[in-house]
This record gives structure tokens, sequence and C-alpha cells, in this order.
């Protein structure tokens, strides 16, 4: 193909970064639409309760453990590779969803999902650091975030306003609808890259560390079931510790880990690895709980219980686009400390003093 006949540079980074916000939307729909769907397949499919929890645990067990070793494929395969292959898996095991005839393949095709969501997520960020630079990254990172933060602000509400409307099977057919022109625009706009020297994949590191966050998961999956010093749960949460100490001995001696363990040694790095999971703890659980609580407890039907979670969501429609502005006048971490201190000057205790008011009782066994 001729200089003349290829799309310009500007225009390359421009797809590319439509192709991710794309599936960057896709991604929290994913989140809260299995909550918000439970109900109605638990109507439909029928099930036992554990094997409804496992519609919401499938997708993001399988998310949260394979992130890493995601982006460590995309770096030694090629992250234009690995995100086509995530999207297009994402959008067969979307459609597939919308046909699953029993709860077993529901729940076995939102880990599918989980899978593909990682390899899209991992690989598409990597491609976006690697294309821009400068200022133009942080731009790039910041829609990134606000996309992000739309499909967390309007996917309750989209997500409850579809079941309601076209049943429980539409929630899936809309990650589809997103993952498709994702998929054709990074075909089109992606181009190939690698890590400069990526070497063999480090596949003990990446089974151990998978097999650690899988075993910690379940160990928690045990505690409503068997309590914390029940025999499941120590059980799981064993094994975990073990794992995790053969991960970090396997990776202080491979030459090239997938992950370098010496980063540790920065505390800025530890920093932003703690800001994600503080994150997931106080606002992504709260996604998969409280639509359980609206509908289940309350009574609302899915469409109002969605509406209601835009009360939680709404800031994430604005709130990384203004961080970004405010990082050219103060460094990232006294915006991070900041936020961190308001939340726990006015936000901890008037959550604790109305959750304590009108805790359900099946709470307070878990408290």
């Amino acid at each position: 193909m001729s200089h003349v006949s290829s799309p310009s540079p500007v225009a390359h980074g421009g797809l590319l970064l439509l192709a991710v916000c794309a599936v960057a939307l896709a991604m929290p729909l994913s989140f809260s639409a299995g909550a918000l769907a439970v109900p109605a397949i638990a109507h439909d499919l029928r099930g036992s309760a554990a094997a409804l929890n496992w519609v919401t645990n499938a997708f993001m067990l399988a998310f949260g453990s394979l992130l890493m070793v995601a982006g460590a494929l995309a770096d030694r395969f090629g992250r234009r590779r690995l995100f086509l292959a995530g999207t297009a898996g994402f959008a067969a095991s979307s459609v597939l969803l919308c046909l699953a005839p029993s709860l077993l393949w529901l729940d076995l095709l939102r880990a599918c999902q989980g899978v593909a969501a990682a390899a899209s997520l991992a690989s598409g960020s990597a491609a976006l650091a690697q294309r821009f630079e400068g200022p133009a990254r942080l731009r790039a990172f910041s829609l990134l975030g606000t996309t992000f933060g739309t499909g967390l602000a309007i996917g309750p509400l989209l997500a409850g306003s579809l079941v309601v409307w076209l049943g429980w099977r539409a929630v899936f057919a809309a990650g589809a609808l997103l993952a498709g022109p994702a998929w054709w625009l990074a075909r089109r706009a992606m181009r190939e890259s690698r890590a400069p020297s990526s070497g063999p994949l480090d596949w003990p590191g990446a089974v151990a560390f998978t097999a650690t966050v899988s075993l910690l998961t379940l160990a928690l999956m045990q505690v409503p079931l068997h309590g914390w010093l029940g025999a499941g749960t120590l059980g799981c949460a064993g094994a975990s510790l073990a794992l995790l100490a053969l991960f970090i001995a396997i990776e202080g001696r491979r030459p090239q880990a997938m992950l370098d363990l010496s980063l540790f040694r920065y505390a800025r790095f530890v920093g932003v690895q703690v800001l994600p999971v503080a994150t997931c703890y106080g606002y992504v659980v709260l996604l998969v709980l409280l639509p359980l609580h609206l509908i289940g407890i309350e009574g609302l039907d899915p469409a109002r219980a969605g509406l209601v979670m835009l009360a939680l969501s709404a800031p994430m429609l604005g709130v990384p686009m203004l961080a970004a502005r405010l990082a050219r006048e103060v460094s990232a971490g006294a915006l991070c400390g900041g936020w961190a201190c308001s939340w726990r000057r006015w936000g901890w205790p008037g959550w604790r003093a109305g959750s304590a008011a009108r805790r359900p009782v099946w709470w307070r066994r878990c408290w």
C-alpha cells in the first residue's frame, strides 16, 4: 500500500483511541450487568444461590487474575494481535451469553468474557502508552478514564432498563455492539508493537500468580458459607499464601520476570498499586452488592435500581478529566492523598453512621 493512500498518523491515533475507549465503555457494563440481571436470570434459568453468584464472580475472577498475564502476553506476542483476539472473544462470548440455555453455560461464558476483557484492556492500554507521548498521552488516558467512568455511570441505568424492556439477555448483547466496532477500528488503526526486550514468557510466574489470585478469591467466597475460620476458607487462604511465596521466589530468580520485584522499593510504585485495590474495595464492590440489595430487599425493579445507582457512579463522568487538568498544577501524589483524606474525613464517618442505622439483618452476619 502506498504512503499516499494510508491514513495519517493523527488519524491512526484518533481511531486507535476510539477503539480502546469503546472497549473501556463495555467493561463497566459487564461489571454491573451481571448483578442487575441476576434476579431475572434466577427467575428464568433457576439455580442455586452459589451458581447465581458465579454470574458475577466468574467474570471478576477471570478478569482480575489474568490482567497482568495479559499484559505480559501483549508485550511478548504483540499488542495488536492480543487486542484483536480479546475484542473478538469478548464480542463472541457476549453473543453466546444471549443464547445460554442453562446457568452452567452462562457461568462458563462469563468466565470466557472475563478472559477476553483482560486481554483487550491490557493490550489496548499498552498500545495507547506506546502510541502517544508527553501531553498527548496524558490527554489520551484522561479520555480513557472518562470513558470508563461514563460506562460506570450509565452502565447500571442502561443495564436495568434493558432488563425491564427487553429481558436480561439484551444486557449481554450490548457488550457485543461495542466490541464489534472496536475490533474493526483496531484492525485499521492499531499498529503491531511489542516490548523491545521481551524474552520468553514467564509461564511459571504467570501460573503461580493466576492461581494465587484465584484461590484468594475462592477463600473470600467461602466466608459467607463457612465463616473466617471454616476449613474451606482457611484451606484456600493458606494455599493462596503458599503460592504467593512461590510466585515471589520465581520472580526473584528469573532474568526476565513477569513482575520486577525491585519496583516495590519505590514508594510511588507501591502507592499506585494500592490505589486500585482501595478503589475496588470501596467502589466496585458496591456496584455488585447494591443492585442485589435494591432489587432483592428494597423491592425496586432493575430500571429504578439502575437510576438509584447513578448517585454512586455519576461523579465518574467528570472526575477523570478534572484530575487530568489538576495534574498539570498539582503533583499526582498530592491529588491522590487529597481525595483519600476527603473520604476519610467526610465520606467514611457518614457512610458508617448511615449503614449502621439501615443495615439489613443479613449484612449484620457479615460485619
